[in-house]
């Protein structure tokens, strides 16, 4: 048995203990994302699935869905539903993540960053090949900014926009853009499990912080041949 299925059955066992008393949603909740993130870690990922959906709907009745903690825990659960075909159901968690980390880290923080990198990389799943371009050239100038042209973060993702843009036929766009309007209840008709035959260009970063893993290197299991490109695990 590895650290990390030790990590597991210790974690269940503390579960069972706090299943028992009452008042203890938030710490239950904890818990079971941090079950969430080793499930992901080992490939697992329905049961990775199951552990934050049940984290999250306590977070939910507890009324913490307004927390820095519940908009990566909906990310984490996001690449979970990625890696398991469920291309709608992410992009809907994503955008809810997008939501809370804008309100709790603001629009240029990192984390938020990351989601609407995550979020890029799955409408091009979904075939909205304009809208992942238009987040992606927005992510890829506040990285620039940031971070600076020669960062690995920037390259790496300028290297995505490139190829979507070489794929659309376009050139980069230098303006400043506002993700105000694009980010808000698109709707685009797609199958019922939200996948176009192509599966998209881009590949969901995930990160975790520290309130849920601490000191976690997470190296990240790809879409495998879902999306094009492999990619890594961020910890912020």
């Amino acid at each position: 048995m590895n650290e990390l299925d030790q990590a597991i059955k210790l974690l269940e066992k503390a579960l069972k203990i706090y299943n028992d008393a009452p008042g203890h949603q938030s710490t239950i909740a904890g818990i079971e994302a941090q079950i969430g993130v080793m499930c992901y870690m080992l490939g697992n990922y329905s049961e990775s699935y199951n552990s934050f959906k049940n984290a999250i709907s306590k977070l939910r009745a507890s009324g913490e869905k307004k927390s820095a903690f519940f908009g990566i825990a909906l990310n984490q659960m996001g690449l979970s539903c990625v890696q398991r075909y469920a291309i709608n159901e992410a992009a809907e968690l994503f955008e809810e993540a997008k939501i809370v980390l804008e309100q709790e880290c603001g629009p240029y923080h990192p984390d938020t960053l990351g989601v609407y990198s995550n979020l890029a990389g799955t409408y091009d799943a979904m075939g909205r090949l304009d809208d992942a371009i238009e987040i992606l050239e927005y992510v890829v100038g506040m990285r620039e900014e940031k971070l600076g042209t020669a960062n690995p973060d920037v390259v790496d993702e300028k290297q995505r926009l490139a190829e979507l843009l070489k794929e659309a036929g376009r050139v980069r766009s230098r303006k400043a853009r506002s993700l105000e309007n694009l980010l808000d209840g698109k709707s685009h008709d797609i199958n019922k499990d939200g996948i176009t035959d192509r599966i998209g260009g881009l590949q969901p970063k995930a990160f975790m912080c520290a309130t849920i893993l601490p000191n976690c290197a997470c190296p990240a299991s790809s879409l495998g041949e879902k999306i094009r490109r492999p990619s890594f695990m961020k910890v912020v």
